[in-house]
């Protein structure tokens, strides 16, 4: 599952509180604010921070709302979130919740004050496998990574671990248990959570240390670091992500729908065409896990190399660079059929109109 702040797809009511926030994972266990031990609970609300400079999105929860995913505990897996408590005074929060926190047999829990730290709670029938950062409860933005599997239970803290406990290898998942609960314990008396979350992600693996490392820099650089320092910037269109990485670069991301302009081929036969439903979901390269409100595609597929000036469309960005030097280009895409030649394999570019792959010639498609 995964779940971010800035996620255009989600749902507010007419009073701002999230309805529904989006699995962005492709499957189907988006978290809704319906449910709840007790009958329905509203959802926590979309909000504004400021995170280490920047102003972010974020679901602030003020210790009353829930929201809940149906998928339960998996044995083995990974969960990393961002997040800050407005109240580290206040003990006994839970944040994400799969177990019973007044039974405490089963499950996991995150807990962001308890017994004066932060408390990763993992247990697999009544046997313990829990894990505090003694006398560190989170005061600030952080990403909390929890690990648990064959080598027992990890616990992160931006990138350090903070905690390990070899006790059990597995968790087990309460029968009555049926969904994640996000902003409070899956049940019991434990307190719901006051604060903020911009970012979850839970696997049903426990993910390799170069993992764990490689998701916790995306998490932190997304949310936490610097703001851009004016190095790049986009003229026209809403920003996805926008970050510093220190020493003067910075990394800025658009979705390809917020385009500035879509060209038609010269001949008036190809065209970028938004749509929902792209032509890919049929092929066996199937994967819904677009995380605009679609995505782009070049049609008609007529098996035409669209990298020719004819029948080449295009898509422009309006990027500003205020230094020169090297910059790098990275999109996010997948071809309706598998690779090979002349098939749909590849991308051009270019800048200010001026080709970047000098002998392909043709439109950037």
């Amino acid at each position: 599952m995964a779940f971010r702040a800035d996620d255009p797809n989600l749902v507010t009511n007419s009073v701002g509180s999230v309805a529904t926030w989006p699995d962005e994972s492709g499957s189907t266990n988006d978290a809704t604010a319906t449910g709840g031990a007790t009958g329905a609970i509203p959802g926590p609300t979309l909000a504004t921070a400021v995170v280490h400079g920047a102003t972010r999105p974020v679901i602030h929860f003020d210790g009353t709302e829930i929201l809940q995913a149906p998928v339960s505990a998996p044995p083995l897996g990974s969960l990393f979130i961002v997040m800050k408590t407005s109240d580290p005074s206040v003990g006994n929060q839970r944040v994400v919740g799969w177990g019973d926190s007044s039974v405490g047999q089963n499950g996991l829990e995150l807990s962001p004050q308890l017994a004066g730290g932060l408390y990763g709670i993992l247990r697999n029938h009544g046997v313990d496998g829990s894990m505090l950062d003694a006398n560190k409860p989170n005061v600030d933005y952080e990403v909390i990574t929890v690990t648990w599997g064959p080598a027992g239970s990890f616990m992160y803290r931006d990138g350090v671990q903070v905690g390990a406990n070899a006790t059990i290898t597995s968790i087990s998942s309460d029968p009555n248990i049926t969904a994640l609960t996000i902003g409070g314990p899956g049940s019991g008396g434990a307190t719901l959570f006051e604060g903020d979350v911009l970012e979850l992600q839970v696997y049903d693996q426990p993910l390799s240390s170069d993992a764990v490392s490689t998701l916790e820099t995306a998490m932190f650089n997304r949310w936490l670091a610097a703001p851009n320092a004016g190095v790049l910037s986009v003229t026209g269109v809403p920003v996805r992500d926008e970050y510093s990485l220190g020493g003067g670069n910075s990394v800025i991301a658009v979705e390809a729908v917020d385009y500035n302009t879509a060209l038609p081929s010269a001949d008036g036969t190809h065209n970028w065409v938004f749509t929902t439903t792209p032509i890919n979901l049929s092929s066996t390269n199937a994967n819904t896990n677009f995380s605009a409100t679609g995505v782009m595609e070049a049609q008609p597929n007529t098996g035409t190399n669209y990298g020719t000036a004819t029948v080449g469309p295009e898509l422009t960005y309006a990027v500003n660079f205020t230094s020169p030097g090297a910059y790098y280009l990275w999109v996010r895409g997948i071809g309706d059929s598998p690779p090979g030649a002349s098939v749909n394999d590849s991308v051009l570019f270019g800048l200010d109109g001026a080709w970047t792959q000098p002998g392909l010639g043709g439109k950037a498609s």
